[in-house]
């Protein structure tokens, strides 16, 4: 019986872990695409119901991420100043009056997607 609950165990865990991952692969292809030049940019919903959201564009050898509407965020208390310091700390800049956080990555080759 221990042998069985072990099994059913592993395989909980393997579920669990499988729709994670392939959201991870996903993400990585469609960043691949956007860095090939196969797309144009797209769009990471992160929240839809408060429409919190991640644009990624490519402008010549540099990605660009952004994250519009903060002050929206910030006022609706769905993004904390701590939370904002933290972005700042990895690289993000604001922008447009302070309402969107911006994050500019130079790549040279596809290795750097990493």
């Amino acid at each position: 019986m221990a042998e069985q609950e072990q099994k059913i165990k592993e395989i909980q865990d393997a579920q669990q872990l499988a729709p994670a991952n392939a959201k991870s692969v996903l993400f990585q292809e469609v960043l691949r695409k956007l860095l090939a030049n196969e797309i144009a940019q797209f769009k990471l919903t992160l929240d839809e119901y408060n429409t919190f959201y991640c644009n990624f564009r490519l402008v010549r050898r540099t990605l660009i991420m952004s994250i519009p509407e903060i002050n929206r965020h910030r006022s609706d208390n769905r993004f904390r100043k701590k939370q904002l310091a933290h972005m700042e700390r990895l690289g993000f800049r604001l922008y447009d009056h302070k309402d969107k956080l911006m994050l500019f990555l130079p790549y040279s080759k596809e290795e750097d997607l990493e």
